[in-house]
């Protein structure tokens, strides 16, 4: 190592004296400031410090390493920027949309992005046939400014969905054994037939019928070079043109209608990833399109469930214009997804939300207000207004009418005198001067219409002259009447503008009001509903359930043409659309985790700048402790922090033992009384089944209990029956997982709090070494700082459990898939006169006999994950304290390095390393920029929808028809780019 050796007279190279308090690296950053600002620009400052620290770690950490070679003390310090930086976390949030086909969905999430359609959409028929996922766009490249990957289903899956083509193609051959007398034919065969051709030709051309299909096989059909070529491969789509990009993806997204040459791959796709540029979608928010359609297709169901099981916040989205009653607002949310969503915890106000689409479609105000007396009653005056003001139109209509044939008229006398002047002229010798048209203008000198310059002659010349006067007096009369006419007309344009202007206030007045009140009846009804369920769980409402009222057409054309020319009936401001409500929930949503994430992060950073301080700012080779008390002492502090370990690994078993008993007595006492309850209830679910026709309930009997039928109805037996058992059990399990273990979870970060405020207490008392109590107190302080460590730690090791309670209860749908199997297999194999009535019979007969132990089958397989994870808690628990304990390792390991002398310190001499000054130096660099980076606050980038102070009032006299527009096949970007690039 290349040192050199100097006497230092230079107080400010001199070790920090004994005592002294050691500054901070970087003194009071804007993310430690900012706790009283704003939620959002609190976030907004923390993540982009964090994003600074990021950046200075990877490059604190290359200084580190060029420097390795001269400073073998650097080691540890890089070891520990490692740990850090594998410790953050990257933030993204699933964001789900349900619902039925045609809800609106796509078009709800192009509102959101901003980009209008980028998914396709149509009010006719239902788009999106595979799941769509929708995430930021990182890439720079103008040329990738759209991006997406589109994921085709494997060689096997697509094997496995051609033989169940096969198999599907046979069954009406036997149609004849299969159905009942009096029965009709097996429709729903036949139907599912006609879609699995459809679908057949749009993948195969040339396969034009059954006939043709049978002349083949799956394995040829494996061998087409075009279809073999893309199976199991992900294909990118880049583009710098939306309109580009949104044409190469459909072909990918939409069913189509089977014939459309662009829809030649839906069918072997399943599922399509979209990278945009969206302020929306920056902060980790990644939106998920699952569509209503989906068909039985194995992986994209899988996908479809995939997703829905790791969704974050769920979107229910249902169509306005169907109505929301006291009798149907339960159905909205359809009760095998509300049960999942109880059980996983994630029926509560933040992870849940409505969202009413089409409130700008198809709405008949009076045919409402008949409906509300209220709403006619409030709104007379207005009626009697509209009454008015179309009675008075007509009248200026007919005036306007009246006057336009009046200037007519004057319009052709003044062309016959043209004429006829022009032909008096020509007699008598003048210049043609063609033929005088009206012209509202003024008379200037050189209009020469008389004929005061003509000579005088005698005879028929002279009459001619006095002929050609009277003509010109009459025209010079008719221009006059013209001239009239047209300050007429255009009073009649005003007046008419003015009356056209005041009958559409008054209708988007009572327009705004019946769409507000559909709105408020609609979310009553929800709300309602939603505090029922809660109830019902034992829970009591933490807040009212999101509920929006959406018009994303119209929000998109505001979003179009900005500023006051615009308006829509019905929404006087964008506000009014609602989609600025829904996004700004949704980014509320994120905020409280983004914050603990980047707060981790910066409390990490802060941690390893403030221990490496005392070693970065020292030149010298000799400290304040000797070898001798470091020997002694070193062993002393070790045995302390096996204690600790100790302590901490009783605690996690204490845990462990206190939430297994929990899951015993407050769970799984219930679980024998639930299975006996259900069983009874099985009975009359089974009954339900048998109300469809007897072709449907056959094909579900083959399917095993889980089938869309011709209709896109989804018919999920296995899961109904499930919904019997956990409903006595859904109460007891949202107590036990989610508000008991929570309580666990802080008791424990409560306890480990003061196990490590003991462990620093007793560890850094300054009489041990007097010398060293400035480094103590370092080490105190740092010792403490793990406290966040742990509530960091414990929040990671619950989200892990989190995650397995709600895998398990998803366990017993296949589990009673599986007990059920004999059943089903039995029924389908059933044929002939009255098989309906045995097949129904027999499910009848299962019920009654072993529905219980069907019960306990299926119960049985959630408990078995449930104990697995029991089981596995004091190890979950010691992924935590082991970091914990590991950071207090490396501290105390730092503490002695620094604060050691080593050998006797019997020389005065001062030992400087050039080496070390130069490591200072150019570690310095990236600290001072840290510290800029850190000295000031930043402006949230994402603005509120009401921050907008482009809104203008109700009164202005243009509004934009929804039900009329021209415009909707323009192109266009909410940005001030060409969106093509040109």
């Amino acid at each position: 190592m290349d040192e050199y050796e100097s006497e230092n007279e230079d107080a400010q190279n001199r070790p920090t004296p004994a005592g002294d308090q050691i500054e901070s690296l970087i003194l009071d950053p804007a993310w430690k400031r900012c706790e009283n600002v704003d939620r959002k620009k609190r976030v907004s400052i923390k993540e982009q410090a964090s994003r600074n620290a990021h950046s200075a770690m990877i490059n604190l950490r290359k200084t580190l390493q060029n420097h390795l070679s001269q400073n073998f003390s650097c080691k540890p310090r890089i070891e520990k920027i490692d740990t850090i930086l594998n410790r953050k976390k990257e933030y993204q949030i699933l964001v789900g949309f349900l619902g039925v086909t045609g809800a609106g969905k796509s078009t709800l999430i192009n509102a959101l992005i901003g980009y209008e359609r980028l998914l396709p959409a149509s009010a006719e028929r239902a788009c999106t046939a595979v799941v769509v996922e929708l995430s930021y766009n990182k890439s720079n490249d103008p040329a990738e400014r759209y991006r997406a990957e589109v994921w085709y289903v494997t060689a096997d899956e697509w094997r496995e969905e051609l033989a169940q083509i096969f198999v599907d193609e046979q069954q009406p051959q036997d149609a004849e054994q299969e159905e009942d007398d009096g029965e009709e034919a097996d429709k729903e065969s036949r139907d599912m037939r006609k879609q699995i051709l459809d679908k057949v030709k749009i993948v195969y051309p040339k396969i034009r019928s059954f006939e043709a299909l049978r002349s083949t096989s799956v394995d040829k059909l494996l061998e087409y070079p075009a279809v073999g070529a893309i199976l199991g491969t992900k294909h990118e789509i880049k583009s710098h043109s939306k309109t580009q990009f949104s044409e190469m993806i459909r072909g990918h997204i939409d069913s189509g209608n089977g014939d459309d040459a662009s829809s030649n791959y839906w069918p072997l796709v399943k599922l399509v990833k979209v990278f945009v540029k969206s302020d929306f979608l920056e902060h980790g928010i990644t939106l998920v399109d699952l569509p209503g359609n989906l068909d039985n297709n194995a992986a994209r169901s899988a996908i479809a469930e995939k997703y829905q099981k790791q969704l974050a916040v769920t979107c229910i989205v249902a169509d306005a214009r169907r109505g929301i009653s006291e009798k149907n607002a339960h159905d909205l949310l359809e009760k095998i997804t509300k049960r999942d969503l109880q059980l996983d915890g994630l029926y509560n106000s933040e992870s849940l939300c409505f969202i009413l689409s089409q409130t700008d479609r198809d709405f008949d105000i009076l045919e409402y207000t008949q409906g509300y007396p209220e709403l006619t009653k409030k709104y007379a005056e207005d009626y009697k207004s509209m009454q008015s003001f179309t009675s008075r139109l007509g009248e200026v209509e007919r005036e306007q009418r009246a006057a336009a044939a009046v200037d007519r008229a004057n319009k052709k006398q003044a062309r016959d005198l043209g004429i006829q002047m022009q032909q008096l002229r020509q007699s008598l010798g003048m210049p043609s001067r063609g033929i005088p048209m009206p012209q509202n203008r003024k008379r200037g000198a050189e209009d020469t219409d008389s004929i005061s310059g003509i000579s005088l002659a005698t005879g028929p010349h002279l009459a001619l002259r006095n002929e050609l006067a009277q003509k010109e007096k009459q025209l010079s009369d008719t221009k006059a009447k013209i001239k009239g006419d047209v300050k007429k007309l255009l009073s009649f344009s005003r007046r008419l503008e003015g009356i056209q202007s005041s009958i559409f206030h008054t209708k988007s007045r009572i327009r705004t009001a019946c769409i507000k009140n559909r709105n408020d009846v609609s979310t009553a009804f929800i709300q309602r509903d939603y505090e029922d369920t809660l109830q019902q769980m034992g829970r009591e409402s933490t807040g009212p359930l999101q509920i929006f009222c959406v018009a994303s057409r119209v929000y998109l054309q505001y979003m179009k043409i900005k500023g006051p020319s615009i308006k829509h009936p019905g929404f006087p401001n964008r506000a009014d659309t609602q989609i600025g409500a829904l996004r700004d929930w949704l980014v509320g949503t994120t905020f409280d985790t983004r914050e603990r994430y980047a707060q981790a992060f910066l409390e990490d950073v802060e941690n390893f700048l403030d221990s490496v301080t005392p070693w970065i700012n020292d030149k010298y080779g000799d400290l304040k402790m000797s070898a001798e008390i470091r020997e002694v002492w070193e062993p002393l502090v070790e045995a302390k922090l096996g204690e600790l370990q100790q302590k901490f690994s009783q605690l996690s078993l204490d845990t462990a033992n206190t939430m297994k008993d929990l899951v015993q007595t407050k769970l799984y006492s219930k679980v024998p009384n639930a299975e006996q309850s259900a069983g009874v209830q099985a009975k009359k679910t089974v009954e339900t089944w048998g109300t469809m026709h007897w072709s449907t309930h056959k094909r579900i009997n083959r399917a095993h209990g889980h089938w869309k039928d011709s209709k896109r109805k989804q018919h999920k037996w296995n899961a109904e029956l499930v919904v019997d058992l956990t409903t006595p059990l859904v109460r007891h399990w949202d107590k036990t997982f989610f508000r008991e273990f929570p309580k666990q979870q802080t008791l424990y970060v409560q306890q480990g709090d003061l196990l490590i405020a003991s462990f620093a207490e007793t560890t850094t008392d300054n009489d041990i070494c007097p010398d060293v109590s400035d480094g103590l107190g370092i080490l105190k302080d740092h010792i403490l700082r793990t406290q966040n460590l742990l509530k960091h730690q414990l929040i990671h090791c619950f989200e892990e459990i989190t995650k397995v309670v709600r895998k398990s209860h998803k366990c017993a749908v296949p589990a009673v898939k599986e007990f059920l199997i004999p059943m089903y297999d039995k029924c389908s194999a059933e044929g002939g006169s009255g098989h309906y009535a045995r097949n129904r019979l027999t499910h009848r007969s299962v019920m009654k006999k072993n529905g219980v132990q069907m019960y306990r089958h299926g119960f049985k397989a959630v408990q078995t994950a449930l104990d697995e994870m029991l089981e596995g808690l004091p190890a979950t628990f010691a992924t935590g304290y082991n970091a914990v304990l590991a950071e207090i390792r490396d501290e105390i390991q730092l503490f002695f390095e620094q604060n050691s002398a080593n050998g006797s310190r019997t020389s005065a001499r001062k030992v400087v390393s050039l080496a070390k000054v130069n490591l200072q130096k150019d570690f310095m660099v990236h600290i001072n920029t840290l510290a800029a980076d850190w000295s000031s606050e930043v402006a949230a980038r994402y603005q509120r929808e009401d921050e907008d102070d482009d809104e203008p009032g109700f009164d202005d006299a243009e509004f934009f028809d929804t039900e009329k527009n021209d415009a909707q096949d323009e192109d266009y970007e909410f940005d001030d780019e060409d969106e093509d690039g040109c």
